[in-house]
């Protein structure tokens, strides 16, 4: 193929069709794509791993971290029904039911957003007979063979563009477009056949969606980094179990078993079986019990005088519990060690300063000590709150996750103006 378009020239929009002819033809095929973008003050780097077997389809994305967000490490399957992703970076998991579009490109796009230009041309012969059509009117492209690539090249008022074709049949090799002050450059690397298979630790955690990671904090040494991943981890597989704090506030008890939580405090106390939410507000006498949306129980129980404790805000809003103590500004310390049970570490931000101590059996808190400081450096406040674990990993009975009026009457969930979805 390559060697009749060198011996009969062909214009530039010729060899257009001829890959997006070709590009039509693929069934199953792999190709790693490398996608850089740089325009002032700015500079984007992707990278992209898609398999296309029928109308299965997996796609990793890989983004490098900024000076804000952490660097990136997704994967999703795509299947006609299910759409399957992993986040190697957060640990962490989804999963979700698809219907309403044929195409690969139609699921990803509804499921991850609008798809960028370098990747929607792989996926879609459409999108890159449309891409391709932007360039058509053009009749001085440059062609040139060297080996089995093909090169279009034109030059016209300080704006560069280069495309490349290579194999047999050609496919696209690379796209490159320099202007004044912008690059864009698109590099492929396409092969036949395709691995539609997606590894997912078991420890996944299972989420409803990813979010976006701060960059992490700095370190002053490996030992920190170590226990501040460790301790991440735990929080995040925290599943079932009781735990008793102790704060500045008073004691509370809570109860985790996977969808059913449960806090008792000295005057308040709710439970959620997973359906149901029942609140007991001992000052008020009062009692309420209703149906719940979980991710948003906060609303319900601070509605009618609660709170609830971080712990399990975190939780139910499917985020890890505490990773807001490592924000990208943070500075992370390990002065030492509490004897055999415990790793201290220090962190300074510029508005709060914290002294954790993390377990060694469990990596989960055994006591946190904050400070929050004001611009001049003043402090403002203090807190200190102790935790004791016990039963961790295993579930506690259904029935301590619903509450009994006694002799109150029993009242409607309060009406929330806004309710999330499950």
């Amino acid at each position: 193929m390559i060697a009749a378009l060198i011996g009969a020239p062909l214009k530039g929009s010729a060899l257009f069709d001829v890959c997006v002819a070709d590009h039509s033809k693929l069934k199953a095929y792999s190709v790693h794509i490398d996608d850089l973008r740089t325009v002032p003050g700015k500079r984007e780097m992707f990278q992209y791993d898609l398999a296309i077997k029928g109308t299965d389809g997996l796609l990793r994305v890989r983004e490098p971290a900024t000076g804000l967000l952490d660097r990136s490490d997704r994967s999703f399957i795509v299947r006609v029904n299910k759409l399957v992703g992993y986040d190697a970076v957060a640990g962490e998991r989804l999963q979700r039911s698809l219907k309403g579009h044929d195409s690969v490109e139609g699921r990803l796009a509804t499921q991850l957003g609008a798809l960028g230009d370098s990747l929607s041309i792989a996926i879609d012969p459409r999108a890159m007979r449309k891409f391709f059509d932007g360039f058509r009117t053009f009749r001085d492209w440059n062609q040139t063979q060297s080996g089995n690539v093909i090169t279009l090249r034109r030059s016209a008022k300080g704006a560069a563009t280069v495309f490349k074709f290579a194999g047999s049949p050609p496919l696209l090799r690379e796209v490159s477009i320099k202007l004044k002050d912008s690059v864009l450059d698109w590099t492929y690397s396409f092969r036949k056949g395709a691995n539609i298979a997606l590894s997912i630790p078991s420890d996944a955690r299972l989420v409803s969606s990813f979010v976006a990671r701060e960059a992490p904090p700095k370190y002053d040494s490996p030992k920190a980094k170590e226990v501040v991943e460790k301790m991440i981890k735990a929080y995040g597989a925290l599943q079932f179990g009781t735990i008793r704090v102790k704060s500045d506030e008073g004691d509370t008890t809570l109860f985790l078993a996977g969808r059913r939580l449960r806090e008792d405090g000295a005057t308040f106390s709710w439970a959620y079986d997973g359906s149901i939410l029942t609140i007991r507000n001992k000052k008020t006498r009062k009692f309420y019990r209703g149906k719940a949306i979980r991710v948003i129980l906060a609303e319900y129980i601070t509605k009618v005088g609660g709170e609830v404790d971080p712990i399990i805000r975190r939780i139910v809003a499917h985020r890890v519990p505490y990773l807001d103590l490592f924000p990208t500004q943070a500075t992370v310390k390990h002065p030492g060690t509490r004897g055999d049970t415990a790793d201290i570490l220090d962190v300074t931000s510029p508005s709060l300063k914290v002294s954790l101590f993390v377990r060694k059996d469990n990596h989960l808190m055994d006591s946190m000590e904050s400070e929050t400081i004001d611009t001049p450096g003043k402090v403002q406040t203090q807190t200190q709150r102790h935790f004791s674990y016990s039963h961790l990993g295993t579930p506690a009975g259904a029935g301590q996750f619903r509450l009994q009026p006694d002799s109150a009457r029993v009242l409607p969930l309060p009406k929330l103006e806004q309710a999330g979805a499950k």
